[in-house]
């Protein structure tokens, strides 16, 4: 139980797995969120070095900024499904080991 309820609410950053015994998997779970992280905030780097005074900014800079966000979705994203995929599968299990 201890295991689902961890896989639901800190799912994302693999906690479930590191409760589990399944450090790689956790490991996985923490690089995807560090570079989704690390993708949307260079996004918003860009966005914050090219704005003007009066808040515009030139299109090659803000399409810039639209990919490297957009690129940062998905590993979160990715990661999140695959969160609530075990999650159902710790629920499926009898002993939480997802076998």
């Amino acid at each position: 139980m201890a295991a689902a309820l961890l896989a639901f609410f800190l799912g994302r950053i693999g906690v479930h797995d590191f409760y589990r015994g399944q450090t790689r998997q956790g490991v996985i779970h923490l690089c995807l969120v560090g570079s989704a992280f690390a993708l949307i905030v260079a996004g918003g780097m860009v966005i914050r070095a090219n704005t003007n005074d009066y808040g515009y900014m030139g299109e090659g800079p803000a399409a810039i900024a639209v990919t490297l966000m957009s690129l940062g979705m998905v590993p979160a994203v990715g990661n999140q499904i695959w969160a609530f995929v075990e999650f159902i599968m710790i629920l499926a299990s009898n002993d939480g080991s997802l076998q």
